[in-house]
């Protein structure tokens, strides 16, 4: 016959593995818990969609009359991003005027339909983990060449997706342009709810065991 465990050894041992469990729940390493490279700015990666979009059309160079005018159309809230646009008009194209040019024989129609910024998701990494968004970039719209008669139209779109850091959030953002800028989405409630009742009654058994584990000694 093996000797039986006292009922203090048992509260003992439950109230230790109870223990060990609530520091595996919150100090296991998380999976998003990774050195996080020098991250893009918002306006860094709407600059770099802006340059992109002449890529759609410069297979069409070779049928393009020499210094051709630049028609911007753009929402109210990406004009900031219209001088960007004109810059690279002025490399590309080495045209003299920047600006509508109704004299001109030919012209170029930059339509920028959509540019939308989007943080739809905010979320924890696991229980007690760190706080994480998702960022959305939408940069869409046309290039239109039009020449007399001859018109070449082409559409572009680009997305950039990515997961980043909450605290990163105030990095990626410049105050001064709206554009820029999204408010964060809420934290279910049923999350921020429960996990600071769980911490606290799992501390309090914890905390009744440990006593009762000494006075039953």
């Amino acid at each position: 016959m093996y000797p039986r465990k006292s009922s203090g050894m048992k509260n003992r041992l439950f109230c230790t593995y109870t223990m060990l469990m609530i520091m595996s729940i919150t100090f296991i390493p998380s999976k998003n818990n990774c050195a996080f490279a020098q991250v893009k700015s918002n306006l860094e990666i709407l600059n770099s969609f802006a340059d992109s979009a002449f890529s759609q059309i410069m297979p069409a160079m070779h049928s393009i009359h020499a210094n051709p005018s630049l028609q911007l159309v753009s929402p109210t809230h990406a004009q900031i991003l219209e001088p960007r646009i004109r810059e690279d008009f002025k490399f590309l194209f080495m045209a003299r005027s920047l600006f509508d040019d109704t004299t001109s024989k030919s012209k170029i129609i930059y339509n920028l339909e959509k540019v939308e910024l989007n943080y739809p998701e905010l979320y924890r990494d696991g229980f007690l983990g760190n706080y994480y968004f998702t960022r959305s970039i939408v940069f869409s719209g046309s290039l239109s060449y039009v020449y007399r008669s001859q018109i070449i139209k082409k559409d572009f779109s680009f997305v950039h997706l990515d997961t980043l850091k909450l605290e990163q959030k105030d990095q990626i953002e410049n105050s001064g342009f709206q554009i820029t800028q999204k408010q964060l989405p809420s934290e279910p409630f049923f999350v921020s709810l429960t996990e600071p009742l769980i911490v606290t009654a799992t501390l309090v058994i914890s905390v009744y065991l440990l006593f009762t584990t000494r006075g039953s000694n």
